[in-house]
């Protein structure tokens, strides 16, 4: 794995409470997401917690593109048994996958923007 790679998934599992608060405070303040529960954003907020906590195999090159569909499969599945809408879920992803990138540009120590692309990458 690229170093920058390495930095970038290091902080992500090492800060992944927070991220998911930051997440989760976005998810509220979202006028589109009306379906999400209590107890529904609850399951989300763990899957998503356990996502980032594994961000380096999600991210690996040795991760197959037909297993991490297969996963967003399950989780679509999931979401619909419960009764949270396609298009609420794929905002709650978008979501997080922002609050992700955000968090990663403004915490991270990367010295330039050329490192920023890199990762981004």
């Amino acid at each position: 794995m690229h170093l920058i790679c390495e930095k970038l998934v290091n902080l992500v599992e090492r800060h992944s409470d927070e991220i998911v608060a930051r997440w989760t405070t976005n998810m509220l303040a979202a006028p589109g997401v009306l379906s999400f529960t209590k107890e529904s954003m609850a399951n989300v907020q763990g899957k998503a917690r356990r996502m980032l906590d594994n961000f380096g195999q999600w991210v690996s090159y040795e991760t197959k593109k037909e297993e991490v569909g297969r996963r967003y499969a399950v989780e679509g599945k999931e979401m619909f048994d419960m009764k949270i809408p396609l298009c609420e879920a794929i905002r709650s992803m978008t979501t997080l996958r922002r609050t992700l990138w955000l968090y990663v540009k403004n915490e991270s120590d990367l010295e330039s923007a050329f490192q920023l692309n890199q990762m981004q990458e």
